[in-house]
This record gives structure tokens, sequence and C-alpha cells, in this order.
């Protein structure tokens, strides 16, 4: 059932960036689920959503799958290495990412893309930041700590 809600959500949000929006929000809903819950679904995810982009497009076949997958490897890969539920972090990453991918596919860097989509990210971090419930508050003099 889980995996169905989500391919419904990737295909909803692949539909709106194919036919509405010509802004990457596949590439950033791909990297947050990847981030936030630490799912390694989302590669598998990110290929097929690259593969069909590509289809859809007219664009080489598997060059876009091929990077969202490769974006998402590398920062699965040094997650322990930066603070993987920092907002801020997550947005410096989207905001290179997506600038690498323009360049890729338009030849140009869209600078101001590339900072709505990290702003975008850094806000849909803010939102969907998973709770963490195994956290119990600790009384000190002043506030309430968790730990």
């Amino acid at each position: 059932m889980r995996t169905l809600t989500v391919t419904a959500f990737f295909v909803l949000v692949s539909f709106i960036e194919l036919v509405l929006v010509p802004f990457p929000l596949t590439f950033i809903a791909l990297f947050l689920w990847q981030q936030l819950y630490n799912n390694e679904e989302a590669l598998v995810f990110a290929f097929l959503t690259g593969f069909i982009f590509d289809i859809l497009l007219i664009r080489p076949l598997g060059i876009t799958a091929i990077c969202f997958m490769v974006i998402l490897f590398i920062t699965m890969l040094y997650k322990r290495k930066y603070h993987d539920r920092n907002a801020f972090f997550l947005g410096v990453i989207v905001f290179l990412s997506m600038l690498a991918l323009d360049y890729m596919y338009a030849k140009n860097t869209h600078i101001f893309t590339s900072i709505f989509g990290a702003l975008l990210t850094v806000i849909l971090a803010k939102v969907f930041a998973p709770i963490d419930t195994n956290k119990k508050p600790v009384l000190s003099r002043s506030r309430i700590k968790y730990t």
C-alpha cells in the first residue's frame, strides 16, 4: 500500500513538472524523500522517473536517470559527513545539483531557478521533517531539553 501511495505521488509530481511547470519538482521530491526518511527506494524511483522523462521529453535515453541516481547516490554516501536533517545543507546541495542539471540540459545556468529550488527545498524540509518520537523531555531549571 505504501509503495502504491509513493508511486501515485511521484506520478502526480512528474505530471505537474512535465505539463504545467518547467521546474525540477520531481528531483526535489526524490531528494527530500531520500534524505529526510533514509529511504534507499528513492534510487529506484529516480531511475524510473528519469527514464520516463527522457522518453517524454525526447532526450538521450537514460541521461536524466543517471543524473538523478548519481546525485542521490553521492548524497547518500556522504550523508554522515554533513548534517542530513539540517535544511540549510539540503538547500545548498539542491542548489548545486540544479545548477549542474541546468547546465547539462540547457548549456547555461539559470541561477534564479536554482535559488528558488534551494529555497523550496529548505521550506519543504522544515515542513515535512520527521518528528523524532524517541526523544524524552528532560527538565532543567530554565527550560525543557530533549535528549
